[in-house]
């Protein structure tokens, strides 16, 4: 569940087109909570964003009644919303309730049944319910292909996405079929220099890894790092969140050297940006704290971690998915320091908090328990 800013900006992308593509409605209490609910949603502000969203369905419901069409875009972003805040079952039922009014209203093959699916099926990949998950996914893959073309980018949309839910499922074949598809319609459509590439790029990196195709990995990473450096300047950090994707990818492949390299040139630019309003966002600081990690500088990963605890309990609550990933990776750095006990507690606490939104047999708890069982097992004398 962890998040680079591009892939965050795409998440938030279908709230902000659902409200912009929505009919004027006569009520200016609605148009002020819509606008104040997309703002507070970028502003990460997600618990007032939830507040007002409400707001926003039920003078929608008292105008058309609580089973028209026009009541889905606000369902929709009204689970995004919880979808972020880790509401799951709540999103669940609202996205569908929007699913099954625009099949009742508009037919089980309308393209807007196929955006409500795929709606659905990210947020079962979150809940590791993968088979739904790709249940949905194909269907929206099918209404699209009938009704907006094989070739269009709706039709990419779904293939990213489709593409990154098989690599989770370690079918890396499949997702790299899906992600080959994917690329060649968006290179056919903004063509092969666009920045907007880079997302599939790296999808198809992690799917060609789970291949075992190391090889075609740092391809696609390399001209995903291509393209942020001609298209951006080069002090930017989404080139060194590059630069760290292509580190980790060597690291995994035992190229340590390479690796090594590669992130004391992450640390040195994000070193310099250091204080910039850029560097203090949020997923920067966490690939930040994760380089320091990986060369070993243990006290400057301790201090960046402890600023993005305290921010993401300020920003989600102390119960939210993104505090126990990274109290996750606070144990680690426990366990590197030799303190033991103190990285069975933080991975205790962290499991603790996915138990509570996420099924027993989630990936990420089970990641956990397997951790907790490796650090309690006595040490060989």
């Amino acid at each position: 569940m962890k998040r680079t800013v591009l892939s965050f900006l795409l998440l938030l992308f279908p709230f902000v087109r659902t409200w912009a593509a929505e009919p004027v409605m006569d009520s200016d209490l609605f148009q002020v909570c819509r606008v104040s609910a997309s703002g507070t949603v970028q502003t990460g502000r997600y618990a007032n964003a939830e507040r007002t969203e409400q707001k926003a369905l039920t003078i929608v419901q008292e105008q058309f009644g609580p089973v028209h069409p026009s009541v889905v875009p606000v369902l929709n972003d009204l689970a995004t919303i919880q979808r972020y805040m880790g509401q799951y079952r709540e999103a669940e039922k609202n996205y569908r309730w929007g699913l099954a009014i625009r099949q009742q209203k508009l037919g089980p093959a309308d393209p807007q049944v196929a955006e409500s699916l795929a709606y659905l099926a990210g947020l079962y990949t979150d809940l590791a319910d993968y088979d739904e998950a790709l249940l949905d996914y194909e269907q929206a893959l099918s209404i699209r292909e009938r009704t907006t073309g094989k070739t269009s980018l709706e039709v990419a949309n779904i293939l990213r996405d489709m593409g990154n839910l098989l690599t989770l499922m370690n079918r890396g074949s499949e997702a790299t079929t899906a992600l080959k598809r994917c690329l060649s319609i968006q290179e056919k459509a903004w063509g092969p220099e666009d920045l907007r590439l880079v997302e599939t790029l790296e999808l198809s990196a992690r799917a060609a890894q789970t291949n075992g195709k190391g090889d075609q990995a740092e391809a696609f990473l390399k001209r995903a790092l291509a393209l942020l450096q001609k298209n951006l300047t080069p002090d930017r950090l989404e080139i060194a969140d590059s630069m760290q994707k292509l580190a980790d990818l060597y690291r995994s492949e035992g190229f340590s050297d390479k690796s090594k390299e590669l992130y004391l040139k992450v640390a040195m630019l994000r070193d310099k940006l250091t204080g910039t309003d850029l560097y203090m966002m949020q997923p920067n600081l966490y690939g930040a704290a994760l380089a320091d990690l990986a060369l070993g500088r243990l006290k400057e990963s301790k201090g960046l971690f402890d600023r993005i605890l305290k921010f993401r309990k300020e920003l989600y609550g102390a119960d939210h998915p993104k505090v126990a990933l990274c109290l996750e990776d606070m144990a680690f750095l426990y366990e590197k320091e030799g303190k033991k006990e103190k990285a069975l507690e933080t991975l205790k606490e962290a499991k603790g908090i996915l138990e509570k939104v996420l099924d027993p047999d989630h990936p990420a708890i089970l990641r956990l328990q397997k951790k907790l069982d490796s650090i309690s097992r006595p040490e060989k004398g």
